[in-house]
């Protein structure tokens, strides 16, 4: 297989004074992969964010935990469906 190098995102770091938030910074992280096995993960040096590209970082992350939440609500529907359906079954052998 072919070794990749991918970059992410991987934190954001939020500094609070007095209850405000007063910086923002983010790291990303470079994984080289073959796709199957991960041969090295590098996380960088925590960048600043200033301005506008905050509500972008900010952005990004609130979207990616968005879709990642629905992700799970759909399973969690999906386990709670099988689980109801074995009820009904196991009522209906009693």
């Amino acid at each position: 297989m072919a070794i990749t190098v991918k970059t992410q995102p991987y934190e954001i770091l939020i500094r609070f004074t007095d209850g405000a938030p007063t910086g923002y910074h983010y790291k990303t992280i470079e994984i080289v992969s073959d796709g199957e096995r991960v041969y090295g993960a590098t996380e960088s040096p925590a960048m600043p964010v200033e301005g506008e590209a905050v509500a972008g970082v900010l952005g990004d992350a609130l979207q990616a935990a968005l879709l990642r939440i629905s992700a799970l609500e759909q399973q969690l529907a999906a386990l709670a469906d099988a689980d109801s359906d074995a009820g009904l079954v196991l009522v209906e052998q009693l």
